[in-house]
């Protein structure tokens, strides 16, 4: 029993949701995060949700942050498919440096997938 209880202890969940406090959301507000991609952190993959953390959990929050830049260039990639542009649109939306999947949902994933598949299946 004390072995499983020290587990328990020493050991956080794997797949532990991030819970926003009221001050990450407004500090994440004024780097220019909009409230739907706030709201999506806690589906993204643990992995995502790990960055962020640590973002948030410094000592020295800072809108700069190569996570921050990085989650908002890839959320603001997802938009530019959504819906998805036309084969003959040019120049077609391309992923933008920083562009991690770790900051999309699963299902965000296979759509920027599809959609990708299908604009440069038609090239």
């Amino acid at each position: 029993m004390s072995l499983l209880l020290t587990m328990l202890l020493c050991c956080p969940p794997v797949n532990a949701q991030t819970v926003l406090t009221a001050e990450d959301v407004k500090f994440l507000r004024g780097c220019n995060v909009e409230q739907a991609d706030i709201d999506v952190i806690p589906n993204l993959s643990s992995d995502g949700q790990e960055k962020l953390q640590l973002v948030l959990e410094s000592s020295r929050r800072n809108c700069s942050s190569a996570y921050i830049q990085s989650f908002k260039a890839t959320r603001d990639y997802l938009k530019r498919l959504t819906p998805p542009p036309k084969p003959e649109q040019r120049p077609l939306p391309l992923p933008p440096q920083g562009y991690d999947r770790s900051f999309l949902t699963p299902a965000e994933v296979s759509y920027v997938i599809s959609v990708n598949e299908m604009l440069f299946k038609k090239r």
